[in-house]
């Protein structure tokens, strides 16, 4: 497998795929802090949500996914397919999931796309 998993980090570990990282952080009583780093391309993005998901559905407790793309560098159009199937399946199991910190430049496309329209607000 060619991702390395410590502490609810992941990161690409395989020279072939670009680097990121996914951090799973546990907040307040039913929130889970996702912090997605680097870039999420088509050399590793399947994975990356591939991981997210299996590691969410081991924490059935949370019903809250506060995400932060402040070090989020680069998003594909592949990428973004995978996140709003990411927040479908999240919605479909009644969770929520609010973007609560977003670099600029990715707020910019996640509004041009329509996707900022599709999450929750902050869970504060």
């Amino acid at each position: 497998m060619s991702v390395f998993h410590s502490n609810n980090i992941f990161m690409a570990s395989d020279t072939t795929r670009t680097p990121y990282s996914l951090q799973l952080k546990k907040q307040y009583r039913e929130t889970l802090q996702l912090i997605i780093s680097g870039e999420l391309d088509e050399t590793n993005a399947d994975i990356a949500f591939d991981t997210l998901e299996e590691e969410i559905k081991e924490q059935p407790e949370y019903q809250h996914i506060s995400c932060d793309f402040s070090d989020l560098a680069y998003a594909n159009s592949k990428t973004l397919g995978y996140l709003t199937d990411f927040i479908a399946r999240t919605h479909r199991l009644g969770k929520t999931i609010s973007f609560d910190r977003v670099h600029p430049k990715t707020q910019y496309i996640f509004d041009m796309i329509g996707l900022s329209k599709v999450v929750d607000k902050a869970n504060n």
